[in-house]
């Protein structure tokens, strides 16, 4: 035992104190009162020994039978005990905070301290009936800032760290705090500094401890991250807010297990980082200095593009923009332009192919062009905004159309032998792979019996343009990739009739692919043979004389780029078979080949994606 522990130091004080902490460390619970009153007084540390013997644990093993039984908790050895420990512990971190406890003394006080910390958590439901005044918040407070204290010493600290359930007390003091909306005080700060410093969640066993403190689920502890952001944010008078949003970022990072991710996109975790972003942009100002708040806009802002490649990114993305990204961007660059700015923009333009996305965008910008960025901000990001405003504008222009019902949404009966064009309420799709459309019984049995489907089915299966895309987002995305070959028509059959004159018995391909950020879709041929994974597209096409030709995009979703089978449809072969006619018939780039191409634009044939 630590020399500062023992009650031969009680010899050192006046007499008056003297009895009074002999009295104290003997059991009696007003002594102990008197002198916690005022425990960092001068002569203080002589006391310790008062407290120190307070917390002898074997008290503990006494108490825990009586416990359970609601009518012994107001009982004279429950009260006392309890009480005497709950002091004891607020006299220490006060002793502490004033320096007047010998830090060498730390490791002989912490497994008494530990144990009561441990007795008075697992009993927390009792303490406000043994004594009203023991409040969690109360009791919460004293706990998390006599651990705080104990860590000063590095010895000490290393103990803590690896004790088991600190981090589900501390979880649980970080609960109460923010149930009480004190965000003002020290012990509001001092759990901030265990946030970003001491949960180590990284190891699976420190995670278990810190979601059974914040009540036993990832989605639980999830609303804690958000109500932590969300109360920081509110309140202006937030102890460091600055630091009081970053000790979260553990929590928020890649680091975390995919469920925990899950469970904050699911409770709403984007809305308040972009939030976040905004508040601190508006607190740093564009000249030198704050360094730490930049930092810390640059982690967030890395940490909303870790959710918007973490499927489904389109759903991300769209909640940002409604809790105000563009605001938070244009914020952003009025400083130097980093590379977390650099990516947000980046995927923010590969996701401009969802409806759910413009739609934000459109309802942020409210009918006017995308504000430019600052000049300041550096060339390449300048650059890449102004490709993005571009694209902006055009692609509001598609969604504009899209929603004054310009687009008619068309399907075609997957019976090659049928054929039959209608709007899509006519069709019923196929009840196993819902992929295939017939306009009839008979044309589904037919196809099942003789056309493939029966083959094709389980693989269309897994082929949904996606999961989580709404229906509206799909249906779009068949405007959007039309309007795109409506865009480059003419020159995408010069490059078909170039295919057919080098590959004449060939299926073409043609791949539309969005993944680039901040251009138009880039558009090339390839021979069907070299896909795989899409069932019978390629037999299908082949059989349909020319009525339907494989068209796919290429879409970003949640970090991962998807090819997408969205064949083109028309509703005569006569296309097809002019490309072929000029392949045979034409020399390559000469004018009856331009001259059949530019005719072509006269046909009046039905093409729908």
């Amino acid at each position: 035992m630590h020399a500062s522990l023992h009650r031969r130091n009680f010899s050192n004080l006046s007499t008056r104190l003297r009895v009074r902490a002999t009295a104290a460390a003997d059991g009696c619970l007003d002594a102990l009162l008197k002198l916690s009153a005022d425990p960092d007084r001068p002569g203080g540390a002589m006391i310790l020994p008062a407290y120190y013997a307070a917390l002898d644990v074997t008290s503990i093993s006494r108490l825990l039978d009586q416990m359970d039984s609601p009518s012994a908790l107001n009982s004279p050895p429950v009260v006392i005990s309890v009480t005497r420990a709950i002091v004891s512990l607020e006299a220490i971190s006060s002793l502490t905070s004033v320096k007047l406890v010998d830090k060498e003394a730390f490791p002989d006080l912490w497994p008494r301290i530990w144990a009561w910390i441990n007795f008075l958590d697992m009993y927390r439901e009792c303490l406000h009936s043994i004594n009203p005044a023991f409040d969690a918040s109360r009791c919460y407070g004293v706990y998390v800032s006599v651990i705080a204290a104990m860590r000063k010493h590095r010895a000490t600290a290393s103990i803590i760290d690896s004790t088991h359930g600190v981090r589900a007390v501390v979880t649980r003091a970080w609960s109460v705090r923010l149930q009480g909306d004190k965000l003002h005080d020290k012990v509001f700060g001092t759990i901030c500094e265990f946030l970003d410093r001491v949960l180590a969640i990284t190891v699976p066993q420190n995670f278990e401890e810190v979601i059974e403190g914040a009540g036993g689920t990832m989605t639980a502890l999830a609303k804690l991250v958000i109500s932590h952001l969300t109360h920081v944010l509110a309140d202006d008078r937030t102890h460091n807010r600055a630091y009081s949003i970053s000790s979260l970022l553990e929590l928020l990072g890649h680091g975390v297990a995919p469920e925990f991710t899950d469970a904050l996109l699911r409770a709403g975790i984007v809305p308040p980082i972009t939030s976040a972003v905004i508040t601190l942009t508006r607190l740093v100002p564009a000249a030198d200095g704050y360094h730490t708040e930049r930092h810390l806009i640059d982690a967030l802002l890395f940490t909303l593009v870790w959710y918007f490649t973490y499927a489904p990114g389109s759903g991300a993305v769209a909640q940002s923009l409604r809790s105000g990204l563009l605001s938070a961007i244009l914020g952003c660059a009025r400083g130097r332009a980093t590379k977390a700015l650099h990516r947000i923009v980046r995927e923010l333009s590969t996701s401009l192919v969802y409806h759910s996305v413009l739609v934000q965008v459109r309802d942020t910008i409210s009918g006017r062009d995308l504000e430019s960025l600052d000049p300041n901000c550096g060339r390449e990001l300048l650059e890449t905004w102004e490709n993005l405003r571009s694209l902006v504008a055009v692609r509001l222009g598609i969604l504009r159309e899209y929603e004054e019902g310009k687009y008619v949404s068309r399907r075609v009966c997957d019976n090659t032998a049928c054929g039959a064009i209608a709007p899509k309420s006519y069709f019923r799709a196929c009840s196993r792979c819902r992929i295939s459309n017939y306009c009839s019984e008979s044309c589904q049995t037919q196809d099942w019996r003789s056309g493939g489907h029966r083959d094709s089915c389980p693989e269309l299966g897994s082929m949904h343009l996606s999961q989580y895309l709404c229906p509206r987002d799909k249906s779009f995305l068949r405007v959007l990739i039309h309007y795109d070959y409506l865009r480059v028509r003419s020159a995408l059959r010069a490059v078909l009739v170039n295919f057919f004159r080098q590959q004449p018995d060939a299926i073409p391909c043609v791949l539309f692919d969005y993944t680039q950020p901040c251009t138009p879709c880039h558009v090339t041929v390839i021979p069907a043979c070299h896909i795989d994974g899409f069932a019978n597209y390629p037999a299908q096409a082949q059989a349909s004389g020319g009525r339907m030709q494989l068209h796919m995009m290429n879409l970003v979703e949640g970090g991962e780029t998807e090819w997408w089978m969205i064949p083109l449809h028309s509703e005569t072969g006569d296309v097809e078979l002019t490309l072929q006619l000029l392949a045979k018939e034409t020399t390559a780039g000469g004018p009856m080949e331009q001259k059949g191409i530019e005719q072509m634009e006269g046909l009046n044939i039905l093409e729908f994606h």
